[in-house]
């Protein structure tokens, strides 16, 4: 069905094991007198033969056999075990029965060519299925004997610090002569806009980045259980002393099955997952009940307390029509006198390319409201700004968004 749109590519856990068994014909031939006799009547083109692909998972299961009989039948072919980066067939499940290869990543055989990278990563603490991702060649050169780099890659982890106010109003303070030097040299171009607007996020970020940020790194020739994990700890507060240990020994383990993917090393890594997780959800259900309890002490205690937890923003509400408005408005565009316009008329009555609002400056009020509703807690763009820089220093800020 996709077929004529263009290149299908399907990834994802296909539950299948398809062992080392072929995704194509074998020995799809056909002589030069029955191709020349069954051109007239379907155009059919024989499977290329391609080289073995390779797996760490020699079971076939029946959703395998289904999965193959669907690549044979649509000329579609596995990326895992026969693509730069994977060339072995790596393991991309495991449980406490065994580890298996059930991921893969499926392209059609004509646009094999534009899979050239293909790495199944090591297993994480989050899910039981190894991370796949490979690269894609779109419209553009492949430049020949580029090898992939192993190095570190670094990351920037943005979280506002309460705490840390009062300096960061000291160093945003000292910073507004170099904001106000950016807004007086824009020059009213598009270049010259787009390059105010980076100069503009780049003076914010020397302010905040130092307070408000964290620096962690992963390491490619390894697995991602490196990267220090800030999030986990901090949301959940039932942690404690032995909670800390076991998951420690936990990611111990997965370190060592990531580096051999042996029967044993597996075995060690379910059983310290199945402590860790059985004794973190104990002190979960724990800590739940505690609060729940906590809180109906509130309600009966101290009222306002307890309704302060529910207390939410007010918001100004939308007035919207009325059920009598639109019974008058739909009755009257079903009316026969209405209909004596052409919709020609009607819209040459009234310009709509123009609206006096748009085209007005962006008012202090307009900002302010704007500010108002942004929420707490929320990850940053591509810029590094968080709304809580603008919720805090919103009577610095807003004075440099409405300038002209």
């Amino acid at each position: 069905m996709y077929k004529e749109k263009g290149c299908a590519i399907v990834s994802g856990d296909f539950n299948s094991r398809i062992g080392t068994l072929p995704d194509y014909i074998e020995h799809d031939v056909m002589g030069t007198e029955m191709s020349t006799f069954l051109s007239p009547v379907i155009d059919y083109k024989c499977d290329d033969p391609m080289y073995v692909r390779k797996s760490h998972d020699t079971v076939v299961n029946s959703f395998g056999r289904k999965l193959l009989q669907l690549c044979r039948s649509t000329c579609t072919r596995v990326c895992n075990g026969r693509t730069v980066g994977d060339k072995e067939g790596r393991y991309t499940f495991f449980n406490h029965i065994g580890a298996s290869v059930n991921d893969f990543a499926l392209v059609t055989e004509n646009y094999f060519h534009i899979i050239d990278y293909l790495q199944v990563d090591d297993f994480n603490e989050w899910s039981d299925h190894a991370p796949l991702y490979f690269h894609i060649c779109v419209n553009r050169h492949v430049i020949p004997n580029v090898e992939i780099s192993n190095a570190n890659t670094h990351f920037i982890r943005t979280r506002w610090d309460e705490s840390l106010y009062d300096d960061i109003r000291i160093q945003l303070y000292d910073h507004l002569p170099q904001l106000d030097e950016v807004l007086f040299n824009v020059e009213l171009t598009k270049n010259g806009v787009n390059n105010c607007i980076e100069s503009f996020t780049q003076v914010l970020n020397n302010v905040f980045l130092p307070h408000c940020s964290k620096e962690f790194v992963v390491n490619k020739t390894s697995n991602y259980t490196h990267c220090k994990s800030y999030k986990t700890l901090d949301n959940k507060p039932w942690f404690d002393e032995k909670c800390v240990n076991l998951r420690r020994i936990y990611l111990r383990n997965l370190k060592l099955f990531n580096s051999a993917k042996t029967h044993y090393n597996r075995t060690l890594l379910v059983s310290a997952k199945r402590t860790y997780k059985k004794y973190e959800g104990k002190l979960k259900r724990v800590y739940l009940r505690y609060q729940g309890d906590h809180m109906a002490y509130l309600k009966k205690k101290n009222p306002k307390q307890f309704y302060h937890f529910f207390r939410q923003h007010k918001k100004n509400p939308i007035q919207g029509p009325t059920i009598i408005n639109f019974h008058d408005h739909f009755k009257e565009l079903s009316s026969s006198d209405n209909n004596t316009y052409s919709d020609q008329e009607t819209f040459a009555e009234t310009d709509t390319s123009s609206y006096p609002e748009l085209n007005g400056p962006i008012t202090t009020e307009e900002v302010t409201r704007v500010i108002k509703r942004l929420k707490k807690d929320k990850s940053p763009g591509m810029d590094n700004l968080l709304n809580e820089y603008f919720i805090a220093f919103d009577d610095y800020l807003t004075t440099y968004l409405v300038k002209k």
